[in-house]
């Protein structure tokens, strides 16, 4: 009975039939897009190099996993390294063992470093230098090594791409610049950044033999950067050639746009440019990505290769523009958004509706309760009313 007259007191607003028919439209055309993208294998015009190997070092928290942060990374780009591990404590929720042998078990993938307690943001820099100290003891021989965070999305292929004619030997750094604070600049934390294998094995090396080698002021990105300088390592520029940023510190709608905080301005070692400038076409990273941004963007970027690749037969990848990847990842952002607030609505007035029939239906019940009493009704049909009172107090 509620069901019926909540169905037809919806069916009567003609804004809500809309919205219904609108809602439809659109899953039935998300479903099309999704359905386009098939994966296909291209040569590739650089595959005559070597492929470098990658680890990916991803800080996160065990709120983290409560959140599907870690899981969310690792299913969209994570498991594209060629071995990925996410600094946390150990939560709990896992029932982490040491042990594990799959390789894409979360227990396994987890690594909490030696020593390491206090998972606080204030102790973030002492997180990644234990954390640097144990990779380089147990994982040494990578040609590169990504940090990134559990909400930074990295494209993986372009990333593979711009490390084709990088050399791993040379002590370097690469990664969205601030030209503040530390000598030479340094890299942000949030959009990741890359440290070449020897880069990787000095400051390893000199944590293993030293562990406090490294000051410890709580800001990760500029502490590492300064301990990096120590040891005679530097950053190399990571922007395209036309000056268009590849590491981006904040996500991608903002940046995209131009909603970038003042401090950001000052900091920035290159010029900021906003809308299709601001990023390369072969962009590797965004910060602040919560799993839907990372999903949608992901999303996008495997669509318009397809489309642009159904008819390639010259042998080489045709990627897509960022300023395309970008006008997409905004019209599906906000077609989601939609469909997300209106859901909510409904809910909402489903909700209020039910509380109202809940409320009135729980008020004559209890009138029938009282009259039961005073005219003696028998005991069964008494029983039965009173059964049918606590039911309806349960379900509220």
């Amino acid at each position: 009975m509620v069901s019926r007259r909540l169905l037809r007191q919806f069916f009567k607003s003609p804004s809500r039939i809309f919205l219904l028919i609108f809602l439809i439209v659109s899953i039935v055309f998300t479903i099309q897009l999704v359905k386009q993208f098939k994966p296909r294998i291209y040569k590739n015009e650089n595959e005559e190099k070597r492929n470098q190997t990658l680890f990916c070092m991803i800080l996160t928290t065990p709120k983290g996993f409560d959140s599907l942060r870690p899981q969310t990374t690792y299913n969209i780009w994570a498991h594209k390294c060629d071995n990925t591990k996410f600094i946390s404590l150990s939560p709990e929720s896992l029932n982490k063992t040491r042990n594990s042998s799959n390789k894409h078990d979360l227990e396994y993938l987890v690594m909490q470093p030696e020593n390491f307690d206090d998972d606080t943001y204030h102790k973030l820099s002492a997180k990644v230098f234990l954390a640097i100290k144990q990779i380089y003891k147990d994982f040494g021989g990578y040609d590169w090594y990504l940090k990134a965070d559990d909400d930074t999305y990295i494209q993986i292929d372009n990333l593979r791409e711009f490390l084709k004619d990088k050399n791993p030997n040379k002590p370097v750094t690469y990664g969205y610049d601030f030209k503040v604070i530390v000598e030479k600049g340094y890299h942000s934390g949030g959009a990741g950044y890359l440290l070449s294998h020897e880069a990787f094995d000095r400051i390893g090396s000199a944590l293993h033999t030293e562990p406090t080698f490294c000051k410890d002021s709580g800001i990760e990105d500029v502490d590492v950067a300064a301990c990096l300088r120590r040891l005679d390592v530097f950053s190399e520029k990571s922007i395209d050639e036309l000056g268009r940023e590849r590491f981006v510190p904040l996500n991608l709608p903002g940046f995209y746009s131009g909603w970038v905080p003042g401090w950001l301005l000052d900091y920035a070692a290159n010029p900021y440019r906003n809308g299709s400038n601001c990023c390369s076409d072969s962009f590797i990273s965004f910060h602040y990505m919560t799993p839907t941004y990372m999903r949608i963007l992901d999303s996008c970027v495997k669509r318009l290769t397809f489309l642009l690749n159904q008819n390639n037969t010259s042998g080489k990848l045709i990627r897509p523009k960022f300023v395309d990847v970008a006008e997409l990842f905004m019209k599906l952002e906000k077609l989601e958004s939609e469909m997300i607030g209106f859901w909510e609505r409904i809910s909402k007035a489903m909700t209020t509706t039910t509380t109202t029939t809940t409320t009135t239906t729980t008020t004559t019940k209890t009138t029938t309760v009282t009259t039961t009493t005073t005219t003696k009704i028998p005991a069964n049909t008494t029983t039965t009313t009173i059964k049918t009172t606590t039911t309806t107090t349960k379900v509220k």
